[in-house]
C-alpha cells in the first residue's frame, strides 16, 4: 500500500483488498481458502487521531482489527468526566463483548493515533464462530483475558511518546534547536526519532512501527503561519503533546493554531517553549496569556543547563522539587537545596505551600545558593515579618510587613517569567478547595500561600477569599505527580514534633502580645497554634504525598520552633545534613544520577 499519510482525515473506508487477512493475529489461524473468501468481504479504515469510533452506549455491529495506530478506551465517570483506562495497539481488537452480548457498548473509542482498521461485519463474525472452531478457540482465550484485566481496571496513563513541536513562525531556528534537543535527548538513553516534513506521505503502519522501535518520536510541524498545512495537522494528530515554539518578541496567535484535540478523555497539553536571547537578564519574557498554556519554558539555545531541562521534560525525566510549608522550619530548605545541587541532583521543575513555596520561588527565579540564603536571611531575621500587631477583627497582624517583604524580593516578577516551571497553592475559602497558582504576580500567589487564617488577612482574587494552602494541603506533592513529567523530590519540614508545651519563642516579648503573655505558661501562644492549625493539612493526604515521591527528605526539626526566626542557621544546617544523609543512602538512578 502507499497512500499519503496526511489525507483521508475524513474517516472513510478506503478498500477491501488490503492488509493481508493472514497476518493479523485474529485470523491467522484460518485455512487459506477461508482468507481468501474473507478478503473481498472485510473494508478497512482509516481513523484519524482524535476522532472517536464509537460512543460508549452505540449499539454494536461490528468487530474492528486495529491494523495500526493506537485507540483509547474511555469510559464516563460519575462526576460527568472521562478516564482512559486501556489503551489498544495493532493486532488487538475491539467490540467482540458487545457482539456477543448484543449489549450496547461499553466505552468509548477514541483514535489516540491516525489508525488503521479492518472491519468484520456481524454477519461475518457470527459466520466463523459458526464454521470456524480455530476462530472461537481465539475468541474464548480473548475473552478471558478481557474478562481478568476488566477485573482489575484502574485508570491507565496515556501515551507519551509522541511530540509535535509546532515552530510559530520562521524566525524560530529550529534546525538548531532540534539538533541540541535530540543530541541530549540521547545522551539520556533514549531513543529518539525526528519526523520531518520531507518524511510525509508514508503509509500508516510506517509511523506506527518506527515508534514501537523507539521511545520518543518528535514530529517537527511546518510554522504555523498563516494556518497550519496537511502535514502539520497530521503531527498534532499523531501527537501526545504539544510544543509551540516561539522567540520573546514571536506573536502567539489567538486564537492558537491548533484546535483542542480531545484524546482518549484529555484535551492534548500545548506548552509553549519561547528561545530567550543568549545574554537574557535575571527575569525571563512573559508570555501574554500564559493560562492557554499548561507549561512555559524560557531557554536560551547556548546554555547547556536549559537544553538539558527541556530535553528532560520532554523525556519524562523532567525532576521535580516539592517543598512544604512550616514556618521558620522552612529555612531547612535552603540547606536542602544546597545539599541536592552538590551532587548534582537537577530541579527542573518546583511547587510548594506557604514557607516552601517562597524558597520554591527562590530556585525557580534561578538564584543561587548564597543568593537565597541572604534575601531570605534579610526578609526574615534582620526584620521581623510578624511585628504590625493588628486589632484581631481579621488577623492578628496587618499584613502590610509580610508584603513588603515580598514585593522586596520579588518585585514586579510573573510566574510565567520564572525560568522553570513553578506553582504555589493557596486555600479557596469562597468554594471550600485548593487554588494552584502557576501564572500572575508572584508575590500576590506568595502572600495568598502564605495567610495563614487568624494570623494574616486573607488575599481577596477575583472575589474571592483565599488563605494559606497548608489548610487543605501543606505538601502538594500529587498536583505535580498529576503531571506524569518525571521523578519528585519532596522536603517535608512539618512531620515531626512541630507545636509542643514549653517550646514558644515570643514574637516580640516588649510587643502588645508579650505584656497578657504570662512567662511561666507551658501553653504555646496563639500565633504558634495558628499557625500549626491553619498549615497541619491531613494526615492521610501527607502520607499519600510521600508515596508518590522518588526521594523524600524529612529533616529533624524538633529544636526549631515555628516562630522562631533567629533559628536561621539551625534550621539550614538541619536541612543540609538531612539531605546528604539521604543522598548518601539513596539509589540516584531515578533522578537520572548514576
Amino acid at each position: 500500500m502507499n497512500h499519503d499519510a496526511t489525507k483521508h482525515e475524513s474517516g472513510e473506508i478506503i478498500g477491501t483488498h488490503w492488509p493481508v487477512l493472514a497476518d493479523l493475529p485474529p485470523l491467522e489461524m484460518l485455512a487459506p481458502r477461508t482468507l481468501a473468501a474473507l478478503t473481498p468481504e472485510l473494508p478497512w479504515f482509516n481513523l484519524p487521531g482524535g476522532r472517536a469510533l464509537f460512543d460508549q452506549g452505540e449499539p454494536a455491529d461490528a468487530l474492528y482489527i486495529v491494523v495500526s495506530g493506537t485507540l483509547g478506551v474511555v469510559v464516563s465517570t460519575p462526576d460527568g468526566g472521562q478516564q482512559l483506562i486501556a489503551t489498544i495497539r495493532s493486532g488487538e481488537t475491539i467490540g467482540e463483548m458487545a457482539l456477543i452480548t448484543g449489549a450496547p457498548h461499553s466505552a468509548t473509542i477514541v483514535a489516540l493515533r491516525d489508525s488503521e482498521l479492518v472491519i468484520m461485519p456481524r454477519e461475518i463474525f457470527d459466520r466463523l464462530i459458526a464454521e470456524e472452531p480455530k476462530f472461537l478457540t481465539w475468541l474464548n482465550r480473548l475473552l478471558v483475558d478481557r474478562l481478568h484485566r476488566t477485573t482489575l481496571r484502574t485508570a491507565s496513563a496515556a501515551p507519551n511518546a509522541a511530540v509535535a513541536v509546532v515552530p510559530i513562525d520562521r524566525s524560530v531556528p529550529m534546525e538548531e534547536l532540534m539538533g541540541a534537543l535530540i543530541d541530549r535527548l540521547r545522551r539520556t538513553g533514549k531513543r529518539v526519532h525526528r519526523f520531518g516534513d520531507d518524511m510525509s506521505g508514508q503509509p500508516i503502519e510506517w509511523y506506527d512501527e518506527i515508534e514501537r522501535c523507539h521511545d520518543l518520536v518528535l514530529y517537527e510541524a511546518r510554522p504555523a503561519e498563516p494556518e497550519l498545512d496537511g502535514w502539520s495537522r497530521f503531527c498534532l494528530r499523531q501527537a501526545d503533546r504539544i510544543m509551540l515554539v516561539g522567540r520573546p518578541l514571536s506573536r502567539i496567535p489567538d486564537p492558537l493554531p491548533m484546535a483542542p484535540i480531545d484524546k482518549g478523555g484529555r484535551i492534548l497539553p500545548i506548552e509553549l517553549v519561547l528561545i530567550e536571547p543568549d545574554r537574557a537578564g535575571r527575569r525571563a519574557h512573559p508570555p501574554r496569556e500564559p493560562e492557554r498554556f499548561t507549561a512555559i519554558h524560557h531557554i536560551r539555545l547556548h546554555e547547556d543547563g536549559d537544553i538539558r531541562r527541556l530535553a528532560r521534560h520532554m523525556a519524562g525525566l523532567a525532576v521535580g522539587l516539592v517543598l512544604a510549608g512550616g514556618a521558620a522550619r522552612g529555612f531547612a530548605h535552603i540547606g536542602a537545596i544546597r545539599a541536592l545541587r552538590e551532587v548534582g541532583v537537577p530541579i527542573d521543575r518546583i511547587g510548594g505551600a506557604s514557607m516552601g513555596a517562597i524558597v520554591g520561588a527562590c530556585v525557580a527565579a534561578d538564584w543561587d545558593d548564597d543568593e537565597i540564603a541572604d534575601r531570605m536571611h534579610t526578609a526574615f531575621v534582620r526584620s521581623n515579618p510578624l511585628d504590625d500587631y493588628n486589632v484581631p477583627w481579621v488577623s492578628l497582624f496587618r499584613g502590610k510587613s509580610v508584603d513588603r517583604l515580598l514585593q522586596a524580593a520579588f518585585g514586579d516578577t510573573v510566574i510565567e517569567g520564572l525560568w522553570r516551571p513553578f506553582y504555589a497553592v493557596s486555600t479557596n475559602l469562597t468554594r471550600g478547595g485548593m487554588c494552584v497558582h502557576r501564572a500572575g504576580p508572584l508575590w500576590e500567589a506568595l502572600r495568598a500561600s502564605v495567610a495563614i487564617p487568624g494570623v494574616l488577612p486573607p488575599v481577596l482574587h477575583d472575589g474571592e477569599v483565599l488563605v494559606d494552602g497548608g489548610v487543605i494541603d501543606n505538601f502538594p506533592v500529587d498536583i505535580m505527580a498529576a503531571e506524569r513529567k518525571g521523578p519528585i523530590v519532596g522536603i517535608d519540614v512539618a512531620g515531626d514534633r512541630a507545636l509542643m508545651p514549653g517550646s514558644e519563642v515570643p514574637l516580640n516579648r516588649h510587643g502588645v502580645i508579650g505584656w497578657f503573655r504570662p512567662d511561666t505558661s507551658p501553653l504555646p501562644g496563639i500565633v504558634s497554634i495558628l499557625m500549626r492549625a491553619g498549615t497541619v493539612s491531613s494526615q492521610l493526604q501527607t502520607s499519600i504525598a510521600k508515596t508518590q515521591t522518588a526521594l523524600l527528605i524529612e529533616p529533624e526539626l524538633t529544636e526549631v520552633p515555628l516562630l522562631d526566626w533567629q533559628s536561621f542557621d539551625r534550621a539550614v544546617e538541619a536541612g543540609y545534613r538531612q539531605t546528604r544523609k539521604v543522598l548518601e543512602q539513596a539509589n540516584l538512578s531515578a533522578l537520572g544520577l548514576a
